[in-house]
């Protein structure tokens, strides 16, 4: 059970009430089991990356166009994550958090990723935010938390909503 993936977990500014945590939706892609999900931004580890942290810039380079430093990483962690059991097929994922000012400017892939926006924290601390939803394929009802962006509603549920609240409480901590 090793950790193939990390996502970057990319908050503005992380230790204040107004905390906004960047997201992602995923492109339709046909072989994608979480295409058009709200999803962090990362990816696999290439043999090449000389660390977990490396991989989360990397990614973050490629599908955003965002050039984030080591220096950003925050001193806050949280747990591997995992996402795919519902389907029968984990992905262990490290997140790893990083601090910056809201860059000014995106360079998408869109073969990877349709949209994406920044989210308040404050939704993963507020529980009466929290629903139960019924999700295609996914039984029984998961929790998550709904959110609308140009003009689109979207659930944040799964492996991504998990990595936010364990954020949420961490940060709450400090």
């Amino acid at each position: 059970m090793g950790v193939s993936a990390v996502v970057a977990v990319i908050v503005s500014p992380i230790l204040r009430n107004d905390a906004e945590v960047l997201l992602i939706e995923r492109s339709n892609h046909p072989l994608d089991p979480w295409a058009g999900h709200m999803a962090l931004p990362g990816g696999k580890i290439d043999k090449g990356d000389s660390s977990l942290a490396y991989t989360a810039l990397r990614e973050t380079k490629e599908e955003l166009g965002i050039q984030l430093t080591p220096s950003q990483q925050s001193k806050i962690e949280i747990p591997i994550a995992t996402a795919g059991i519902h389907i029968g097929k984990p992905v262990y994922v490290q997140p790893i958090i990083f601090e910056c000012m809201k860059p000014s400017k995106f360079l998408i892939d869109e073969t990877e990723i349709a949209d994406f926006t920044w989210v308040p924290l404050k939704a993963f601390q507020e529980s009466s935010k929290h629903k139960h939803y019924e999700l295609v394929n996914a039984q029984p009802l998961k929790p998550g938390v709904e959110i609308s962006f140009n003009g689109k509603k979207k659930i944040v549920w799964g492996m991504t909503y998990n990595i936010l609240v364990n954020l949420s409480a961490e940060i709450s901590k400090s």
